[in-house]
């Protein structure tokens, strides 16, 4: 009786500091992308097959990652406080690529497929590259291709088609997106 009190003991413990982890950037990526591509299993793959079926560079696609989760699979959005007291989820981006549930939810409904997660690289991979797909029917001609993207995929579909000047903060956002897309395509031109 004493070993399942402490097994329930220690379970309770582990879950309580589980709450109290805070997820770190992954670090390597900004001196070497190949060697952080290689290095994780399906990434290759993943960013081959959404250059070939979407058109979408895997530059574009490692920096959008990058801009939105830092390579990190589980990171949401800080809580809000409702109170001061209350932590209170009030946005419901989630992993990789910061999808919301709703437009999550309308790419299973269009691209259905069995155990999709928005944890899973190459799910993310293959959710941006869907992205933008339906971005290029709605798109305007441009030379910097990741940050007309970024707009749309920040702002939404609607959103970017409604879009009469960008804010500085949306503007400075995008222009990494495009700096960070191109000097990831050199790379990687190479090495995929």
């Amino acid at each position: 009786m004493k070993a399942v009190i402490r097994c329930i003991k220690f379970s309770l413990a582990t879950f309580l500091l589980a709450g109290c982890v805070v997820e770190e950037p992954v670090a390597g990526y900004e001196k070497d992308i190949c060697q952080f591509v290689h290095s994780h299993r399906g990434w290759k793959n993943a960013l081959r097959k959404a250059e070939r079926h979407y058109g979408i560079t895997p530059g574009t696609v490692m920096s959008v990652i990058y801009h939105e989760s830092s390579f990190r699979s589980h990171v949401r959005p800080p809580r809000d406080w409702v109170l001061g007291v209350f932590p209170v989820r009030t946005r419901t981006e989630y992993g990789y690529g910061q999808v919301k549930d709703i437009t999550w939810q309308w790419y299973l409904e269009k691209d259905p497929g069995l155990f999709r997660s928005r944890t899973s690289f190459s799910d993310t991979v293959r959710f941006i590259g869907w992205y933008y797909q339906h971005y290029k029917k709605v798109s305007r001609e441009t030379n910097q291709p990741a940050y007309d993207f970024y707009l749309a995929y920040h702002e939404g579909l609607g959103g970017y088609q409604r879009l009469t000047a960008v804010n500085d903060w949306l503007h400075k956002k995008s222009s990494s997106v495009q700096k960070v897309a191109d000097e990831f395509d050199l790379v990687l031109r190479d090495c995929l």
